[in-house]
Order: C-alpha cells, then sequence, then structure tokens
C-alpha cells in the first residue's frame, strides 16, 4: 500500500503527509514491511493451456486487491487490479490528507486502479494507473470549481436566494434523477471536455 501511494503523484509528499497525520495505530501498519493476508480467492476457467480468472480476491489486513486475468503455463500473465482500503483506514487517510477523498468511492472506501500487467507472474508489482487516478482527480476537482463558479454567477445575478445544492462530495454516487439543474450543467460541461 505504501508503494502504491508513493506513486501517486499528483498529490504531493503523500506518504510523509499519512505518517504524519495518521493515528499511530495506522501509521505502524502503514510502515511496516510485511502484509498478513486474510483471504485470498480465484476462480478460473483452465483451457488450451490458459487459467483464465474471472475473480481474483485478495484480502489484507490494510486492502483488498480484486480482479481478473489469465496465466499460462509458462506463468505469463495478463492481469487487471484495483486495490480498496477499508472504509475505517479510507476515513483516517482522507482527514489526515484531503486529497485522497477524490478517489473513495460510494461507500467512502479508497479505491485505486491499477495498470494492466503482462508479463512473467513472478515479476509482477501492483503500479497505480495514473492516467485513470489522473483523469477522477481532474473531473471531481473540476465539478468543485464548477459549482463555485455556478454559485457566484447564481448569487450574483439574484436568480436564488438559497444555497444552489452542491454537486456530490468526492466518493459519493452521482445519481442524474437526482441532480439538480446546476448539477447537470456541470455533468454536461465534464462530458463535452473529456469526449474532445
Amino acid at each position: 500500500l505504501q508503494f502504491i501511494f508513493k506513486k501517486i503523484s499528483m498529490i504531493p509528499d503523500l506518504v510523509e503527509r499519512l505518517k504524519a497525520n495518521l493515528p499511530k495505530e495506522y501509521q505502524e501498519i502503514l510502515t511496516r514491511d510485511h502484509t498478513v493476508f486474510k483471504k485470498i480467492e480465484a476462480h478460473a476457467v483452465i483451457q488450451e493451456g490458459t487459467a483464465t480468472f474471472d475473480v481474483i480476491d485478495i484480502v489484507a489486513d490494510v486492502f483488498r486487491l480484486h480482479g481478473q486475468g489469465t496465466v499460462d503455463w509458462q506463468q505469463n500473465a495478463d492481469l487487471t487490479f484495483t486495490i480498496e482500503v477499508p472504509k475505517d483506514l479510507s476515513r483516517s487517510m482522507i482527514q489526515a490528507v484531503e486529497e485522497l477523498g477524490f478517489f473513495a468511492d460510494a461507500e467512502g472506501k479508497i479505491s485505486i486502479p491499477l495498470e494492466r500487467y503482462e508479463g512473467p507472474i513472478a515479476s509482477f508489482r501492483p503500479f497505480p494507473d495514473l492516467e485513470k487516478l489522473g483523469r477522477q482527480f481532474i473531473q471531481t476537482k473540476g465539478k468543485e470549481e464548477i459549482q463555485k463558479l455556478l454559485d457566484k454567477v447564481l448569487h450574483r445575478e439574484g436568480t436564488s436566494s438559497e444555497q444552489v445544492p452542491a454537486s456530490p462530495s468526492p466518493g459519493q454516487p452521482s445519481d442524474g434523477s437526482q441532480q439538480s439543474p446546476e448539477g447537470q450543467i456541470i455533468e454536461g460541461i465534464l462530458d463535452t471536455i473529456w469526449k474532445k
């Protein structure tokens, strides 16, 4: 987990800030040099010398690694994974480093997609997918900034005397049927940006 966080370059000094601000019990978990596994589960179909895994689920005390992929008899792998941090640890991490909230899912768990790995299984090392993370970071941050701009415009023009409903906070689901007109405008702007 520490290795992955060190590679998330869009949040400066992430690991150092976590070590400085996390509760002591979590600081020790983050800095230790071993991992305690609680469960390793995989479902596979073996055909023509290749094992195809539709489920790979590895649960440790501070993260859950889940994904899918293939491994052949020569130990060549093609794997995609996401790493999740448990809700209680995610909450403490987001309190310690607010920007991590941009990577929280609807349940409040920090969720980091990993780069697709192709190569010998013995050389596999998890690495965060910085392109996906960067897009997620910019989209979520962009929603906040556009919402602030809309708030200013609407209040300045006097079209609303009440607080404009905020867009969902990082990690909260965005349900189009429940969105305010402002939320729909924000989604439309971001959709247009990312389609280009």
